[in-house]
C-alpha cells in the first residue's frame, strides 16, 4: 500500500484485516497509513516498491502457508515516476520477476 495522497479511508478494510499478514507500506503516506493501520494489521514502512516486494517475498516464503499470496494493493494515487495504475502495476511485475530470476511463466529468465 501507499502512494500520496492518503485520505485514511480504511473502513472497507476492515472485514479483511484478519486474512492479512502484513502490510508494505510506500510512498509520501507511508507513514500515515502505517498509522491508520496500527492495532489491526502489522505494518513495514518501505522507502520504495523494490524494498517492499522484496520484503513481501522474503516473509512469504518463510511463511508456513502453503501457497503464500502477495498482492499489490495500491490504496492511493501513484508517486512519480510511476504515472497510472497500468505502470504501477508493470513496475511490480518486473520487480517480482528480477526478484524471483523468472518469467511470470515460471521459465527461467
Amino acid at each position: 500500500m501507499g502512494g500520496r495522497g492518503w485520505r485514511g479511508e480504511l473502513a472497507w478494510l476492515a472485514p479483511l484485516t484478519p486474512r492479512i499478514a502484513k502490510a508494505y507500506v510506500v510512498g509520501g503516506s507511508a507513514e500515515t497509513i502505517a498509522a491508520d493501520l496500527k492495532g489491526r494489521v502489522v505494518a513495514e514502512i518501505c522507502r520504495d516498491l523494490e524494498t517492499a516486494v522484496a520484503h513481501a517475498l522474503a516473509d512469504a516464503a518463510r511463511s508456513k502457508r502453503r501457497d503464500p499470496v502477495v498482492l499489490l494493493a495500491p490504496a492511493c494515487a501513484p508517486a512519480p515516476p510511476l504515472a497510472d495504475a497500468a505502470a504501477r502495476g508493470e513496475a511490480f511485475r518486473a520487480i517480482v520477476e528480477a526478484l524471483l530470476g523468472t518469467g511470470l511463466s515460471g521459465e527461467a529468465a
